[in-house]
């Protein structure tokens, strides 16, 4: 008869297979998973599998690495350099390199991002990284920067 110790032990093991399984699951039809899913996804890992949040993290990163899932924050930390190294030394972006970018952030997303989340995630990151918009236009403004949707939908959480 197995001791106490390995009756939890192997309890653990189902836990962690199960929530391995639900990830896949939660994630089978995407290669792209929001910030908001990725809280969501570990949040159930806590809750309902009872999982320590680092073992949770690590279930799920190990089944993207797997699956060659893409994570926004992942994006987005490219995306930093990206603008760091346009930016340069002024740290501005000009409108036109703000479009290129854009256009780069769907396509690493593998078209899992609108245009629209896009820019308004490309906005986010170039606030989080303290990168100012360059004035550009006939006027010379950074009109085109206030009018990136600041309220642009976020990614809809996957469908568990």
């Amino acid at each position: 008869m197995p001791s106490k110790g390995e009756r939890v032990e192997s309890s653990r093991e189902e836990a962690r297979r199960r929530y391995r399984g639900f990830v896949c699951m939660a994630a089978q039809d995407r290669k792209f998973l929001s910030r908001s899913e990725e809280k969501r996804l570990l949040e159930e890992g806590v809750t309902e599998f009872d999982l320590e949040a680092e073992e949770a993290r690590g279930i799920l990163l190990s089944v993207m690495d797997e699956r060659e899932f893409l994570l926004e924050r992942d994006l987005d930390r490219r995306i930093a350099a990206v603008l760091k190294y346009e930016a340069g030394k002024n740290r501005r972006i000009d409108r036109k390199r703000f479009k290129r970018i854009t256009k780069l952030y769907v396509e690493l997303s593998n078209g899992a991002v609108t245009g629209s989340q896009a820019r308004h995630n490309v906005k986010r990151v170039m606030e989080e990284e303290d990168i100012r918009p360059a004035r550009s236009g006939p006027l010379a403004s950074r009109r085109w920067f206030r009018r990136v949707d600041a309220k642009a939908r976020p990614l809809e959480p996957a469908k568990a």
